[in-house]
């Protein structure tokens, strides 16, 4: 028989998923579904697909964001990590809270989003420090790295037996504090 093949919306989530959650790239997509399914699809299909995909789950990305941004959740969290793209580096930015999560990709660092309330909790990075609308939280597993380092070079000795346990205490650990210092006493140790 011949004629024009058409995929489900069944193809086109899973194709969608694989990519975006498992960083399939469509090759291998094409790949995986002619091996598992016997569905012989091009990687320009798969591509079609899934941005339609993207497009159509828009407006909740959307809401998702204004939620995020907004005073409806109270703590949020932001990061950023670079990568390359087509031989560019580009900026995944992260804004999420304990059930929701917000992914965009920008051209620039200091993409930060606007409209921000409530408390977000982040790496001591400056331009979020620089944020004047919201409360600050400093994010534990970034500071870790230093707060091990100053007390490693305070004692001079190895790893210490049951110091990521105790390290953010609010109330009276000075290296923790001392971590944060530089915040000019806007932040929590969260």
């Amino acid at each position: 028989m011949k004629a024009p093949v058409q995929y489900g919306d069944e193809i086109a989530a899973l194709a969608a998923y694989l990519q975006t959650q498992h960083c399939i790239p469509e090759d291998r997509l094409a790949r995986i579904f002619s091996d598992l399914y016997k569905i012989r699809v091009a990687p320009a299909t798969l591509a079609s697909l899934i941005a339609k995909k993207a497009d159509s789950m828009r407006v909740f990305a959307d809401r998702v964001r204004e939620l995020l941004s907004g005073t409806a959740v109270a703590v949020k969290h932001l990061d950023e990590t670079g990568l390359r793209i087509a031989g560019k580096t580009r900026w995944l930015h992260m804004l999420c809270s304990t059930s929701l999560s917000h992914l965009r990709l920008g051209t620039g660092r200091g993409d930060i989003p606007s409209g921000l309330a409530g408390t977000i909790v982040h790496d001591c990075w400056p331009p979020y420090l620089a944020l004047e609308a919201v409360e600050h939280g400093l994010c534990n597993a970034h500071l870790l790295p230093g707060v091990v380092l100053i007390r490693l070079r305070r004692r001079n000795t190895g790893v210490l037996a049951g110091l990521p346990g105790r390290l953010f205490q609010k109330d009276g650990d000075q290296d923790a504090q001392q971590a944060a210092q530089h915040a000019n006493n806007r932040v929590d140790v969260m």
